[in-house]
């Protein structure tokens, strides 16, 4: 597997866990 491929697979994880935290901070504001 080519370096590129995995750093990418890294940072595309990185981005769903940050966008799942964000999701989560508005929902618990939201039902707070």
């Amino acid at each position: 597997m080519p370096k590129g491929l995995i750093t990418k697979i890294i940072w595309g994880f990185l981005a769903a866990l940050l966008c799942l935290v964000l999701v989560g901070e508005l929902l618990l504001s939201a039902f707070n």
